[in-house]
């Protein structure tokens, strides 16, 4: 009789209870709760970054080509927006279209701009990305 009762306690003794089951769930579904929204703000703001790194590039590719070639508003050619997007990055430009001296460009993560040379400079505008 003793020594059932000692194989019963064994086995009561072994693993875990619903109750520490349903606490380490709990646990884990919190914590997934407060991390999920942080990681997916994480990539909103590299997303962001990585749109105006890229609209910076094509700002100063534009610039260097009209300073290079004296070039103004309205008289890039095609063959200067697609030396634009080889010496901003190869890879980086997907589409590019020029409408009266403004060009819209997209890249292969999505970003897409419109880009112009002003009197005074050259104005980039992120139409998505950020």
């Amino acid at each position: 009789m003793l020594k059932k009762m000692c194989l019963q306690m064994k086995k009561k003794n072994k693993g875990f209870t619903l109750i520490e089951l349903i606490v380490v769930i709990a646990i884990l579904g919190i914590l997934a709760a407060v991390l999920i929204p942080t990681f997916t703000g994480f990539q909103k703001k590299a997303q962001s970054s990585q749109a105006l790194v890229d609209a910076k590039q094509f700002a100063t590719a534009m610039d260097s080509i009209a300073a290079e070639k004296g070039k103004t508003a309205g008289a890039f050619t095609q063959t200067d927006v697609e030396n634009m997007a080889t010496m901003s990055s190869a890879s980086l430009c997907t589409a590019f279209s020029e409408t009266a001296g403004s060009f819209t460009i997209t890249t292969t993560n999505g970003n897409t701009f419109t880009a112009g040379r002003t009197g005074y400079g050259v104005k980039v505008e992120i139409k998505s990305g950020l």
